[in-house]
């Protein structure tokens, strides 16, 4: 069964419920009503949320010592760590080939591959 399928059978579900009215527990109702919610929320990731709520970035603060810090964590680096695609603390990708491999990632827990 796919995500469609599932939603389609809980929408199903929820409208056989509704038909058949008082005999419906209203605690019923409303556990089928939220278990179609959540399956709705399921749906595949974009690059630009992932890159909204992921992706950070590179932030050059030294001025006599050079480093730099991680926009996500905060946390503190020498500045050779700036070509690093991910963050070492935080795991936040950095760069556009960083967060195509979180986008590769995502795509195979969404398949459900497990090679």
């Amino acid at each position: 069964m796919n995500l469609e399928d599932a939603i389609k059978k809980r929408e199903d579900c929820l409208k056989y419920l509704e038909g058949i009215g008082q005999m419906a527990s209203l605690d019923s109702l409303e556990a089928v009503r939220w278990s179609v919610k959540a399956l709705k929320a399921l749906r595949p990731v974009s690059r630009e949320q992932v890159e909204k709520v992921l992706r950070g970035e590179w932030v050059d603060k030294g001025i006599v010592l050079k480093f730099v810090i991680c926009s996500k964590c905060g946390t503190n680096f020498e500045e050779n760590f700036a070509d690093y695609p991910f963050c070492p603390h935080c795991g936040a990708p950095m760069t556009d080939e960083a967060v195509e491999m979180v986008m590769e990632r995502l795509e195979v827990l969404k398949d459900g591959k497990t090679d």
